[in-house]
């Protein structure tokens, strides 16, 4: 659960903070965006951000140690079509050390293979 919740529903630039995550409206396609704050271990904490698009929803996730240095970078999109992608790596002498592109089912998490190229069109445009 967030310690503190954050979003610009309609993409106007108009961030208020929520109590809960249940208390922020529907986010608009391709323009609303959410942000959570959660405590991590030993005084880390977790950003998330949230952007739904029609057909897919991107987020991220920052990890930040307890003196407020970025430590760890993950993005992922999630599909209409049932897969989604993520990137994730340590931040190393400044720069994100990414470990490369992992695809997976979303409803399972698990890894799949490349849902192939008919699919990925809007990556190609």
């Amino acid at each position: 659960m967030p310690q503190r919740v954050f979003a610009d529903p309609e993409g106007k630039k108009d961030w208020k903070e929520y109590g809960t995550p249940k208390e922020v409206p529907t986010l608009a396609n391709d323009a609303g965006k959410y942000a959570g704050l959660l405590p991590g271990v030993d005084g880390n904490s977790l950003i998330v951000t949230e952007e739904p698009g029609e057909d897919f929803t991107a987020y991220t996730y920052y990890c930040f140690d307890k003196k407020g240095h970025l430590v760890q970078l993950r993005f992922e999109v999630q599909t209409a079509w049932g897969w989604g992608f993520r990137e994730e790596g340590p931040i190393v002498n400044r720069h994100v050390s990414f470990r490369g592109i992992e695809f997976f089912d979303t409803k399972t998490e698990e890894s799949c293979r490349n849902p192939g190229l008919t699919q990925m069109k809007f990556l190609r445009t």
